[in-house]
């Protein structure tokens, strides 16, 4: 679950204005849980729905092109903006 940022992210989850997103799949039945998990640690959590563990793991795909392929900081976050 939380292999989608850098450890960075976890020691200092605040960007700006908010906490980074941690994009997450579970069980619904685990959801809640999760997310407490997720909001201890100070990062917004977004669930994304069972079985999409694929999803997730395309953002640390995305994590990885971003910091080791185009070399920005680990200190590195994602945020879902929505209007």
């Amino acid at each position: 679950m939380f292999n989608s940022l850098g450890v960075e992210n976890l020691a200092d989850p605040q960007y700006g204005d908010g906490p980074a997103d941690m994009f997450f799949s579970a069980p619904a039945a685990d959801r809640a849980t999760v997310e407490q998990l997720i909001d201890a640690v100070g990062l917004r959590p977004v669930y994304l729905g069972d079985g999409q563990h694929e999803v997730v793991d395309g953002v640390l795909r995305l994590y990885f092109a971003l910091v080791m392929g185009q070399h920005h900081s680990r200190h590195l976050a994602f945020r879902m903006l929505e209007r």
